[in-house]
């Protein structure tokens, strides 16, 4: 994995959705107000962010968020593990320079992160009697007949975080790894990625003849692209 550091966070990103991303490319339009306000922000958190651009579409959450299980940040960024061309990014924004967003950008094998944020992930239990435990959400999902065994009656479940100190340490350990990552040029990093595609001769005449081809009924419904 490399770090890319001192980039215009808008225009870097911008070209991983025009190489990589086909469909919903205007999703985007909202991750760039996301890294505004980010930059502008005095809270630390803020400028943390996790992003990734897929076939269909780009995602952008807070990384704190991320490892809270339950979360939508959380639910987001895991829900598009085992998908093929992720390109996936941790996100530190340092603020603005000329009215844009400029930071580094780290590189992520996306599976193995998601991986790591499911494995995680902070969920906290109450039993009966007011015994509270915390676990990682790995160490709970499947098991909660064998839990309410071992410590009796679930009476709530929270995804909030229970125990701020603790996620705290775990963004701070991996922050800390991937700053260890050698430096490279994003330049370098864009001319390995599929450059936007060329249709090739056949598939112009077969799109050629579907224009010119009958409707296939009156309310034939248009397709979409899978999010």
């Amino acid at each position: 994995m490399r770090k890319f550091a001192n980039v215009d966070i808008i225009d870097a990103l911008a070209a991983v959705v025009e190489r990589n991303t086909k469909h919903y490319k205007t999703d985007f339009e909202y991750d760039k107000e996301m890294f505004i306000s980010a930059a502008k922000s005095k809270e630390p958190d803020d400028k943390n962010m996790l992003w990734l651009s897929r076939e269909s579409g780009t995602q952008c959450v807070q990384e704190r968020e991320a490892f809270i299980a339950g979360s939508e940040a959380h639910c987001s960024w895991t829900y598009y593990q085992g998908r093929r061309n992720i390109a996936a990014f941790a996100v530190e924004i340092a603020g603005m320079e000329g009215g844009r967003p400029v930071g580094t950008l780290y590189e992520l094998d996306f599976d193995r992160h998601a991986e790591r944020v499911k494995r995680a992930a902070l969920l906290t239990l109450t039993f009966e009697g007011g015994d509270v435990k915390r676990f990682p959400h790995c160490k709970v999902n499947g098991r909660w007949s064998s839990l309410q065994n071992q410590y009796g009656k679930l009476e709530d479940r929270r995804y909030e975080v229970a125990d701020e100190a603790a996620l705290q340490a775990l963004l701070q350990r991996e922050r800390g790894e991937r700053s260890k990552y050698p430096e490279r040029s994003f330049a370098a990093y864009l001319q390995r990625l599929a450059a936007p595609e060329k249709p090739s001769a056949l598939k112009r005449l077969h799109e050629a003849q579907k224009a010119v081809a009958p409707p296939v009924g009156k309310g034939a419904a248009k397709s979409e692209p899978e999010r």
